[in-house]
Parts: C-alpha cells; structure tokens; sequence
C-alpha cells in the first residue's frame, strides 16, 4: 500500500473491502451457498473450537505476577442498541465474507540499539518503552497463525476465511528487519529473529553488567521484577528467543495498513532526516547498545528529550 496516513489508509481499506464484498454477494446471491444458508440456523455456532466462544485466557489469583489459566468462553449478544431484532432473522441471513481482524501486532527487534528501554525508569511520558515478554513477539506472531490456521473458517457461519486485515502497528521500530519478520509471519517460511551478532542475545536482558531494571530470565541475577513482582526466572529463554523457526504463515491473503509504529521509531520520532536533524541515525546503525543513561543526566534531561529528537540523542550518544 503506498505512504499515505494512517487513517486514510484504514478507511480506504473498508471502502474498497465494502465494496468487493457486495460485488461478491451479487454475484452468488442465488447460488448453492445461499441455498444452504438459508437451511442452517446461525441460532447455532457451527464451529466454536479454538475461539474466545469456547474458552478465554484469565489470570489464576494471586498477587504480583500471576499465570494464566483457561477460562470461560464469551457469549454471543444481540445488541439492540441499533435495531429492533426480527424473528425468523437466523433463517434468512447469509454469510458474505469472513474476515480476520489483526491489530497491533508489534513484532520487535529487542536488541536494537535505538530502543530506549532505559527511559522507563524516568516515569510518564517516557513509560512502555521495555517489557518483559516482549523478545516473544515472533513466537507469539507464528502460535497466533498456527491457530487461525487451525479455525479456518468463522466459528458461527462457517464461512472460510476470506481474507485477513491488520490494521497497523505491525513492527514496533520502524526497522527492515522488522518488516521482513512481519512479512514470513504471514506469508509463511523461515523466520531469524536476531539482530547485530546472530546467535548471541545481545539486549537489555543479557548476563552483562545486568540491570535490575529489567527482568532477567536467568534465575541467577536478581532484579526488580523478581524480587518485587515475583517474576520466575527461565532458563535458556533469550537463547530460545532468537533461535530461527518455520514460521506457518497465516494461509489465507491478507491486507495491512499503517499504525505509528510501522512509519515512526519507537512509534514517536521520525527515522527517516538528514543527519543533521536526526543524529539517532548513528546509532541506529553503529555498534552499541545503550542500557542506560550517564549518571550526569537528570529526569529534566529526559523530559526535553521527549520533544527533542537532537536533545535525545545527545543524551544516549
């Protein structure tokens, strides 16, 4: 899809996607699939399996960090808040596309050197920039589409997928590599998500010089979100992190849009300035990566820096 805003582009998308529906809906109104619509009762799921209609994700009791467990499913609601429901509506309707709906997908390259992970102890506007699980978010990416895969069609019509929309935020950095793993995420095939050195984790996680502002999954280092939030540690998770897979893809075709963060680093600060108005862009593609700031940098520095990319840069230069 070519550069333009997001907005523009998401609303586009439900124009042109509007459109191909009712031209598909036209054309098969009096074929075998309405026939067969119309026999079933949509009154009844046909496939619930796999889907928030059959069980959720809840958190188990407790305090500080909690796991996850299986829940209930989600019923199905008729909202009148539009219209008045007719009877017999279960008979006459038809499916006329099935779509799958991602957002905010954020695939992130955790070791590269422009995130600002080091800014979230300086508290709000500059919160979000780290979180613990997020060196996951490929393996997180390829489970979501080996279960869509499994689904395959629309748990109360049936309908096969027609196809999938993400509507932005698919990379989180505004990085090629990024990109590219978003890309294989979907389309399917062999999938590295590493950076800098391959084959060796070289984030704000590490065994080096170990921040305890970060969680650490080696059980050895101690650090805030164990001691406070009660965080485990795992062992051999940043090795198994940037290790390459098979990435399944998602099997249908697919149609994305632009967030902030596909187009922005950080989803904030343009990436694309000459040099001299964007001096980040030496240590985007220089050797190190920071963890933290000079002990000469106060939390006043940091607040400039929000609004100031040049100001930023020269406090992590």
């Amino acid at each position: 899809m070519p550069s333009e805003p997001a907005s523009y582009a998401r609303r586009r998308f439900l124009a042109e996607a509007g459109a191909l529906t009712a031209l598909g809906w036209s054309a098969n109104f009096w074929g075998p699939a309405r026939a067969a619509a119309l026999r079933r009762s949509l009154a009844v799921i046909a496939s619930p399996a796999g889907t928030t209609l059959e069980a959720t994700i809840v958190r188990l009791p407790g305090a500080g960090y909690r796991r996850l467990g299986v829940g209930g499913g989600w019923p199905i609601v008729v909202r009148t808040n539009l219209a008045n429901p007719k009877g017999g509506r279960e008979d006459r309707r038809v499916p006329l596309a099935t779509l799958v709906h991602l957002t905010d997908v954020h695939l992130i390259d955790t070791q590269s050197p422009t995130r600002v992970e080091f800014l979230d102890r300086y508290g709000p506007p500059l919160e979000s920039a780290q979180r613990a699980q997020e060196t996951l978010t490929t393996q997180v990416a390829a489970s979501m589409m080996t279960r869509l895969r499994q689904i395959g069609a629309g748990p109360v019509a049936g309908r096969i997928f027609d196809c999938a929309v993400s509507t932005g935020d698919n990379i989180d950095n505004q990085q090629r590599n990024e990109l590219a793993w978003f890309l294989t995420s979907l389309d399917g095939g062999h999938l590295v998500p590493d950076s800098g050195t391959l084959g060796v984790y070289e984030g704000v996680q590490d065994d080096i010089a170990p921040d305890p502002h970060y969680w650490h999954p080696n059980p050895a280092i101690t650090d805030d979100y164990k001691s406070t939030h009660g965080f485990p540690g795992v062992p051999g998770l940043l090795t198994a992190a940037i290790k390459p897979f098979e990435a399944p893809g998602i099997g249908v075709r697919w149609y994305s849009c632009y967030g902030n963060h596909d187009g922005l680093l950080s989803g904030n600060m343009p990436g694309e300035l000459p040099p001299e108005q964007f001096p980040f862009n030496s240590l985007a593609t220089g050797p190190l990566k920071p963890i933290n700031t000079a002990a000469s940098v106060s939390p006043t520095d940091i607040q400039a820096g929000a609004t100031n990319p040049a100001k930023l840069a020269a406090i992590v230069l």
